[in-house]
């Protein structure tokens, strides 16, 4: 076989492989979005067609009140490798109008990176108790699967604000990237949030990684004074990190000022309770369990830990100063070089 045959196999191979894998995602969100995630050919010429920015309103029943609405994202915050980022809001709560705004209290956003009518990412919001805030919400993106879910997944990080700030996520793109998002995301007051995961043949969202990260607000300041992190799968705790704000400065302004953590590894086949676990329902499929925000910090007292690590940050600099460069304290807890 000729150099040249070889190379057209082999990229034959690889867009074969690469169509493969766009297909799969493509119904993996389907499973968890079902239609709302099928774009029409026919909206994503429009809106590529149209002026970037331009609202293009959908009234499905013709009842003059639209369901949703289509845009190309002009906001400067997105990537230039995303760009055009076609949006298909919906609006799940009945309060969309033309001119208005989708909101975010409870409507879904598709985006396509590219607007070439595949989707890329999901954000959800949702207002769980009617006051037309912010409690709830979803960034959903494609994981062609990794050292936790070897398998293909759509993941989701889910977070919930335990304290009713209505505060979340920041995204760039409708997803979250660390670099980013972090120092703009509200990683703070009374929160809880979890990474899941699904494949194509699963019935249940896999809770993975972290599960669950939890802020603690104890005296009701918007600020956070203690932070604990499991990392494990389902019922499986693998490590702990338990940050606090041990001279209680943080503030409102300078709401990162941790002063120590304990880091452990768990011992061999730790795990917790059904009755310590909690399960919710994402897009009308179940997760599988994890810990409980009330009574997380009273389960790791319990544990005797194969090993533990007490960090104290005496020089008031907890900062990501390798990967990330950063000159913000971390959100995250203290956490000691070469553990995180």
């Amino acid at each position: 076989m000729s150099r040249s045959s070889v190379f057209i196999l082999t990229s034959l191979l690889i867009s074969s492989s690469a169509l493969a894998q766009e297909d799969l995602k493509q119904q993996i969100f389907e499973k968890v979005f079902g239609d709302a995630v099928i774009l029409s050919p026919e909206m994503v010429q429009q809106v590529n067609e149209g002026e970037a920015g331009k609202r293009h309103y959908v009234d499905k029943d013709g009842d003059g009140i639209p369901e949703e609405v289509w845009f190309i994202d002009t906001a400067l915050r997105h990537p230039e490798e995303m760009r055009p980022v076609l949006v298909r809001a919906i609006d799940e709560d009945g309060d969309l109008r033309e001119g208005l705004q989708p909101d975010l209290d409870s409507d879904l956003y598709v985006a396509d990176w590219k607007a070439d009518g595949t989707v890329d990412a999901v954000l959800d919001y949702t207002d769980v108790d009617g006051d037309n805030d912010l409690d709830e919400m979803g960034s959903y993106f494609w994981d062609k699967g990794g050292s936790w879910l070897e398998r293909p997944s759509v993941r989701v990080w889910w977070g919930r604000d335990e304290g009713d700030d209505n505060l979340l996520w920041y995204d760039v793109g409708y997803t979250y990237s660390q670099p980013l998002c972090q120092y703009r995301t509200h990683f703070g007051g009374a929160e809880t949030f979890v990474n899941f995961g699904i494949g194509l043949e699963d019935k249940v969202w896999t809770p993975f990684f972290e599960n669950p990260f939890l802020f603690y607000d104890h005296d009701f300041d918007n600020v956070t004074e203690e932070v604990l992190r499991l990392s494990g799968i389902d019922y499986r705790i693998d490590y702990l990190r338990h940050s606090f704000d041990a001279d209680h400065d943080g503030t409102w302004d300078n709401p990162r000022d941790f002063d120590c953590s304990l880091s452990a590894h768990a011992p061999e086949n730790l795990t917790f309770d059904e009755s310590e676990a909690e399960h919710i329902t994402l897009r009308g499929i179940p997760t599988g369990p994890f810990t409980r925000y009330r009574t997380a910090p009273e389960i790791v007292k319990g544990v005797v830990w194969k090993d533990m690590l007490l960090t104290w940050d005496e020089n008031d600099n907890n900062v990501d100063g390798q990967r990330f460069a950063d000159d913000i304290e971390r959100w995250e807890g203290v956490i000691a070089d070469g553990t995180d």
